[in-house]
């Protein structure tokens, strides 16, 4: 819904929220403050879409929880619809409690909850969102306050994260950085990044079903990877891998 209030000199929010209670607090507070505006609000995705376009807001706050179509959609047509918006992820689920998705599926949810693992720990909603163009991700059990440092931040062209997220993804990126211990002896430098990581699930006991689930894969295609392995590095059954990747972690 299109709101008259694009206010010069103000920031200007646009609230995509499919809880009605909160999306109207928040434009109302938007409105009231002295440094915000809020020149639209819907509860769907399909409308946003429609009106983006034409508001161009400065930021955009979206909920993860949308009916019909995921947030995740917003994020990827946003720099066709309106390349200057930034976009703020807010979700209602506790860090421990935020879903594992499928990164080639945005918005279907995994039911495996998040277990740090080397090599193989899956993104999170927040993660997802950032890499699909968030500026900022958080929690929406926050202050009005606190929401205003994450808008004034994404809007001044900086990122904002809560903490846990800041470190899973920079766990995430020093894995991808730097080899890992599999890959520095003679022999494990044949294996790619997803036979190492099958590698190190199976000698953490993960049976093929357990990795097919954590790593979406099929449940096939993890027993060639494991014959791959065993091919590459001469070993004889599941348990001289485990053996294997312990030994060289």
């Amino acid at each position: 819904m299109i709101t008259p209030n694009r206010k010069p000199g103000k920031i200007q929010v646009s609230v995509l929220d499919a809880n009605d209670l909160l999306r109207e607090g928040l434009v109302m507070l938007l409105d009231r403050s002295d440094e915000f505006a809020c020149p639209g609000n819907w509860r769907d995705a399909a409308a946003a879409m429609k009106e983006l376009k034409e508001i161009q807001p400065d930021v955009l706050l979206v909920d993860m929880k949308l009916p019909g179509q995921s947030g995740f959609r917003v994020l990827e047509a946003l720099p066709t619809l309106s390349p200057r918006t930034k976009a703020v992820v807010m979700v209602d689920c506790r860090a421990d409690d935020c879903v594992v998705l499928n990164p080639r599926r945005y918005g279907e949810r995994d039911a495996t909850r998040i277990v740090p693992q080397p090599f193989s720990a899956p993104d999170d909603c927040l993660q997802m969102a950032l890499k699909a163009g968030a500026s900022g991700v958080m929690h929406n059990h926050c202050s009005f306050d606190y929401l205003a440092k994450a808008i004034r931040a994404v809007h001044g062209g900086r990122y904002w994260m809560e903490l846990p997220t800041a470190n899973r993804l920079a766990e995430q990126y020093l894995l991808t950085m730097r080899p890992s211990h599999l890959h520095d002896e003679a022999g494990a430098e044949k294996l790619t990044l997803r036979e190492r990581q099958v590698a190190s699930l199976v000698s953490q006991g993960r049976s093929n079903k357990e990795i097919s689930r954590e790593l979406h894969l099929g449940y096939s295609t993890v027993k060639n990877y494991v014959s791959s392995i065993l091919e590459k590095l001469d070993l004889r059954d599941r348990t001289q891998i485990a053996l294997y990747a312990l030994d060289k972690a």
